[in-house]
Protein backbone atom coordinates (compact mmCIF):
# COMPACT_ATOMS: atom_id res chain seq x y z
CA UNK A 1 0.00 0.00 0.00
CA UNK A 2 1.35 3.38 -0.94
CA UNK A 3 0.37 6.67 0.65
CA UNK A 4 0.78 9.79 -1.43
CA UNK A 5 1.70 13.23 -0.12
CA UNK A 6 -1.87 14.57 -0.09
CA UNK A 7 -3.03 11.65 2.07
CA UNK A 8 -0.22 12.29 4.57
CA UNK A 9 -1.00 16.01 4.66
CA UNK A 10 -4.69 15.27 5.31
CA UNK A 11 -3.97 12.52 7.86
CA UNK A 12 -1.62 14.60 10.01
CA UNK A 13 -3.20 18.01 9.40
CA UNK A 14 0.01 19.40 7.95
CA UNK A 15 -1.89 22.06 6.02
CA UNK A 16 -3.65 23.37 9.15
CA UNK A 17 -2.34 26.17 11.35
CA UNK A 18 -0.78 25.10 14.67
CA UNK A 19 -3.21 24.27 17.45
CA UNK A 20 -2.97 27.17 19.94
CA UNK A 21 -3.87 24.78 22.81
CA UNK A 22 -0.95 22.47 22.10
CA UNK A 23 1.57 22.59 24.99
CA UNK A 24 4.41 22.79 22.48
CA UNK A 25 2.99 26.11 21.25
CA UNK A 26 3.07 27.44 24.82
CA UNK A 27 6.70 26.36 25.16
CA UNK A 28 7.63 28.05 21.87
CA UNK A 29 5.94 31.27 22.95
CA UNK A 30 7.71 31.20 26.33
CA UNK A 31 11.05 30.71 24.61
CA UNK A 32 10.31 33.63 22.26
CA UNK A 33 9.26 35.93 25.09
CA UNK A 34 12.26 34.91 27.20
CA UNK A 35 14.66 35.53 24.36
CA UNK A 36 13.33 39.07 23.84
CA UNK A 37 13.74 39.73 27.56
CA UNK A 38 17.30 38.49 27.88
CA UNK A 39 18.89 39.49 24.57
CA UNK A 40 18.36 42.16 21.94
CA UNK A 41 20.15 40.08 19.34
CA UNK A 42 18.48 37.38 17.27
CA UNK A 43 21.16 37.13 14.59
CA UNK A 44 24.89 36.50 14.58
CA UNK A 45 26.69 39.05 16.75
CA UNK A 46 30.16 38.56 15.23
CA UNK A 47 29.96 41.97 13.52
CA UNK A 48 29.95 43.64 16.96
CA UNK A 49 33.27 41.92 17.73
CA UNK A 50 34.97 42.56 14.36
CA UNK A 51 38.63 43.64 14.83
CA UNK A 52 38.32 46.43 12.24
CA UNK A 53 34.91 47.75 13.26
CA UNK A 54 35.15 47.31 17.02
CA UNK A 55 38.74 46.71 18.19
CA UNK A 56 37.81 47.14 21.87
CA UNK A 57 35.16 44.40 21.64
CA UNK A 58 37.60 42.18 19.71
CA UNK A 59 40.15 42.62 22.52
CA UNK A 60 37.48 41.92 25.16
CA UNK A 61 36.41 38.71 23.40
CA UNK A 62 40.00 37.53 23.02
CA UNK A 63 40.91 38.21 26.65
CA UNK A 64 37.69 36.52 27.79
CA UNK A 65 38.44 33.44 25.67
CA UNK A 66 42.01 33.30 27.06
CA UNK A 67 40.68 33.57 30.62
CA UNK A 68 38.14 30.83 29.92
CA UNK A 69 40.83 28.51 28.52
CA UNK A 70 43.13 29.26 31.46
CA UNK A 71 40.40 28.47 34.01
CA UNK A 72 38.78 25.51 32.28
CA UNK A 73 41.47 24.09 29.97
CA UNK A 74 41.26 20.64 31.56
CA UNK A 75 37.47 20.45 31.03
CA UNK A 76 37.82 21.67 27.45
CA UNK A 77 40.47 19.04 26.71
CA UNK A 78 38.35 16.28 28.28
CA UNK A 79 35.26 17.14 26.21
CA UNK A 80 34.40 15.48 22.92
CA UNK A 81 35.15 17.27 19.64
CA UNK A 82 31.41 17.57 18.94
CA UNK A 83 30.57 19.19 22.31
CA UNK A 84 29.61 22.83 22.58
CA UNK A 85 30.64 25.14 25.39
CA UNK A 86 28.63 27.92 26.99
CA UNK A 87 30.64 30.42 29.04
CA UNK A 88 29.29 33.28 31.17
CA UNK A 89 32.18 35.61 32.12
CA UNK A 90 30.09 37.17 34.90
CA UNK A 91 29.76 33.89 36.83
CA UNK A 92 32.40 32.60 35.64
CA UNK A 93 31.38 29.08 34.78
CA UNK A 94 31.67 26.83 31.76
CA UNK A 95 28.84 24.54 30.69
CA UNK A 96 29.55 21.65 28.33
CA UNK A 97 26.77 20.24 26.14
CA UNK A 98 26.70 17.39 23.68
CA UNK A 99 23.51 18.75 22.11
CA UNK A 100 23.30 22.18 20.47
CA UNK A 101 19.60 22.60 21.29
CA UNK A 102 20.21 21.78 24.94
CA UNK A 103 22.77 24.59 25.35
CA UNK A 104 20.58 27.02 23.39
CA UNK A 105 17.64 26.25 25.66
CA UNK A 106 19.82 26.77 28.71
CA UNK A 107 20.90 30.20 27.53
CA UNK A 108 17.51 31.57 26.59
CA UNK A 109 15.63 30.27 29.61
CA UNK A 110 18.02 32.18 31.90
CA UNK A 111 18.82 29.64 34.52
CA UNK A 112 21.56 32.16 35.20
CA UNK A 113 19.54 35.19 36.30
CA UNK A 114 20.19 38.51 34.63
CA UNK A 115 20.24 41.62 36.78
CA UNK A 116 17.45 44.18 36.50
CA UNK A 117 20.09 46.90 36.57
CA UNK A 118 23.82 46.98 36.05
CA UNK A 119 24.46 47.68 39.75
CA UNK A 120 23.47 44.16 40.87
CA UNK A 121 26.19 42.25 39.08
CA UNK A 122 27.71 44.59 36.57
CA UNK A 123 28.21 44.84 32.85
CA UNK A 124 30.88 42.56 31.36
CA UNK A 125 31.64 45.07 28.59
CA UNK A 126 32.12 48.39 30.43
CA UNK A 127 33.24 50.37 27.36
CA UNK A 128 30.70 53.20 27.12
CA UNK A 129 32.57 56.51 27.61
CA UNK A 130 29.79 57.90 29.84
CA UNK A 131 29.81 54.75 31.99
CA UNK A 132 27.44 51.82 32.38
CA UNK A 133 23.73 52.34 32.87
CA UNK A 134 20.43 50.64 32.14
CA UNK A 135 19.13 47.11 32.35
CA UNK A 136 21.60 44.42 31.31
CA UNK A 137 20.81 41.76 28.72
CA UNK A 138 22.79 38.89 27.20
CA UNK A 139 25.08 39.44 24.23
CA UNK A 140 26.12 36.00 22.93
CA UNK A 141 29.21 35.57 20.76
CA UNK A 142 29.67 32.28 18.93
CA UNK A 143 33.24 31.24 18.10
CA UNK A 144 33.26 27.74 16.69
CA UNK A 145 32.05 25.38 19.39
CA UNK A 146 32.27 28.12 22.06
CA UNK A 147 29.47 30.52 22.96
CA UNK A 148 30.51 33.33 25.25
CA UNK A 149 27.53 35.08 26.81
CA UNK A 150 28.38 38.61 27.93
CA UNK A 151 26.11 40.72 30.10
CA UNK A 152 25.82 44.15 28.49
CA UNK A 153 24.07 47.29 29.75
CA UNK A 154 22.07 49.63 27.52
CA UNK A 155 24.80 52.29 27.40
CA UNK A 156 27.50 49.85 26.35
CA UNK A 157 25.16 48.14 23.90
CA UNK A 158 24.38 51.48 22.19
CA UNK A 159 28.06 52.47 22.16
CA UNK A 160 29.20 49.11 20.74
CA UNK A 161 26.60 49.13 17.96
CA UNK A 162 27.28 52.75 17.00
CA UNK A 163 31.06 52.21 16.98
CA UNK A 164 30.82 49.10 14.80
CA UNK A 165 28.38 50.78 12.38
CA UNK A 166 30.44 54.00 12.05
CA UNK A 167 33.71 52.12 11.53
CA UNK A 168 32.08 49.82 8.96
CA UNK A 169 30.80 52.81 6.99
CA UNK A 170 34.18 54.55 7.25
CA UNK A 171 35.89 51.43 5.87
CA UNK A 172 33.43 51.29 2.96
CA UNK A 173 34.01 54.99 2.20
CA UNK A 174 37.79 54.50 2.43
CA UNK A 175 37.63 51.61 -0.03
CA UNK A 176 35.27 53.54 -2.30
CA UNK A 177 37.85 56.33 -2.74
CA UNK A 178 40.24 53.97 -4.53
CA UNK A 179 37.70 52.67 -7.06
CA UNK A 180 37.54 53.91 -10.65
CA UNK A 181 35.03 56.71 -11.40
CA UNK A 182 31.45 55.45 -11.44
CA UNK A 183 32.24 52.25 -9.54
CA UNK A 184 30.79 51.76 -6.09
CA UNK A 185 30.81 49.25 -3.24
CA UNK A 186 27.49 47.61 -2.45
CA UNK A 187 27.74 46.04 1.05
CA UNK A 188 24.41 44.29 0.53
CA UNK A 189 25.49 42.58 -2.69
CA UNK A 190 25.35 38.75 -2.66
CA UNK A 191 28.24 38.70 -5.13
CA UNK A 192 31.62 38.60 -3.36
CA UNK A 193 34.13 41.28 -4.41
CA UNK A 194 36.87 40.27 -6.81
CA UNK A 195 40.46 41.49 -6.41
Amino acid sequence: MSINDSELIAKYGMDLPPDPNNPIMDAIQVVGRTRTLVTRETDDTAWLFDPSWSPAMWALADSTMRDMRRRFGDRIEAAADSDTFLYYPCIPNLYVYDDAMERFSYMITTRVPMPHAVGERGCDVQLAPEGCSGRAVYLPLERGQFIVVFGICRSCDAWVRETAEVRFRSNVIGAQVHLPPGARIDPGSPVPPTP
